[in-house]
């Protein structure tokens, strides 16, 4: 193989690994859209985290031990949350817009729990709210008055 043959088809290579890459897009979504959307609300602490192949890629699972069940009928001690992405070994996938969640996090999870799929969070990064020495860090509020905001949503979709 020539020097030009063989740079025609690395390029041809690249030319289409670059087509057949896809975006995700997301969609913004407030505090009522998330609370309308989330099948279960929680709060709590992120005691582990690890990563998994699927399918030619990685997901990673965070282990969250609840203190609350917001919204929804459980009243499990721990839900297992599961986001694209992840590192095992050498190999990372890093998915932009999933949520950060690490060992050790206080935080608020709007969940999707389809029976038949694991538990992820409602739009991605939007659905998991850091809390942070008494503030929830994405909304910059302390956390009573995230609390109460939530309740009044929460309250006035009940109330529908």
């Amino acid at each position: 193989m020539t020097m030009k043959t063989a740079c025609a088809a690395a390029a041809a290579g690249l030319l289409a690994l670059s087509t057949t890459s896809g975006a995700t897009v997301l969609i913004k979504k407030n505090l009522v859209d998330l609370s309308n959307e989330a099948e279960s609300i929680v709060t709590g602490t992120v005691t582990e985290v690890w990563s998994e192949p699927a399918g030619g890629s990685i997901d990673s699972y965070a282990e969250v031990q609840v203190s609350e069940w917001i919204k929804g009928d459980s009243n499990a001690a721990t839900v297992t949350v599961k986001v694209p992405g992840g590192t095992i070994g050498d190999f990372s996938v890093e998915v932009p817009g999933t949520p950060d969640l690490r060992a050790g996090q206080e935080l608020y999870l709007f969940l999707h729990n389809d029976t038949n799929l694991p538990t992820t969070v409602v739009g991605w990064a939007q659905g998991a709210f850091h809390v942070e020495d008494g503030v929830v860090v994405e909304v910059g509020a302390p956390l009573h008055a995230f609390e109460r905001r939530l309740e009044a949503i929460l309250d006035s979709s009940v109330n529908q």
